[in-house]
């Protein structure tokens, strides 16, 4: 309640930061308080000082409830550099789970910057041990980078960083199919290729993606 009535009264977006910030570190370990600290950032217009009292909340690892009020949050902020930013601090201290990855990778397609974009799913694809259904997810966000080097170089290190599976080489071979630059496109393929994901169930997607290059060389 406290809280609530801070952020109908305080004007200044620093002020109020400062004492979500504040309230954060006294709270950490309490979802519940935590919980309505992200809540009184709602009335903070700037989009820094929106991500820097988010990152406050962020307790490693973060609790389920707090990581889906910051996600909530987060799809107030305006800026793709702070928003990018918020995602990837998030991921690294928890908040990114099997719970939360629908809500997660929405917004990651919401970032307009394909640079922005590629940003969070490289740092996503560079965490151990991510559930299979996460990066099958990222996988699938990447489908709206428009870029085709940040869309590639995402995907090349995602089959690096975790095992290839036919289920993810199909789905890493169906973002491919979205890389408009031939050369982004071969290499990524060739990486998939090298790391066994040409097979019997992924054959029919690979070669006609390579027979539909216009460059003979990158074929």
């Amino acid at each position: 309640k406290l809280m609530g009535r801070a952020s109908e009264t305080i004007r200044s977006d620093y002020e109020l930061a400062s004492l979500v910030a504040k309230a954060a570190a006294q709270n950490q370990g309490n979802e519940a308080a935590l919980v309505a600290v992200v809540d009184a950032t709602k009335t903070i217009d700037s989009d820094y000082e929106m991500r820097r009292a988010l990152t406050a909340t962020l307790a490693q690892p973060v609790a389920p409830k707090v990581a889906s009020s910051v996600l909530t949050s987060a799809g107030t902020i305006a800026s793709d550099y702070e928003r990018a930013t918020l995602l990837i601090d998030l991921a690294k201290r928890g908040g990114l789970t099997s719970a939360t990855k629908g809500p997660y990778f929405e917004l990651v397609k919401t970032i307009r910057q394909s640079h922005e974009q590629g940003r969070v799913l490289r740092s996503v694809a560079a965490m151990p041990n991510l559930p299979e259904d996460v990066l099958a997810d990222a996988v699938r966000a990447s489908h709206a980078i428009s870029g085709g080097y940040e869309g590639g170089q995402f995907l090349t290190q995602s089959i690096a960083r975790q095992p290839v599976t036919s289920k993810s080489a199909n789905e890493v071979i169906q973002a491919a199919s979205g890389i408009k630059s031939d050369n982004e496109q071969a290499t990524l393929l060739v990486d998939l290729a090298k790391r066994g994901g040409v097979t019997d169930e992924t054959a029919g997607a690979f070669f006609p993606l390579v027979s539909a290059m216009t460059q003979s060389f990158e074929q």
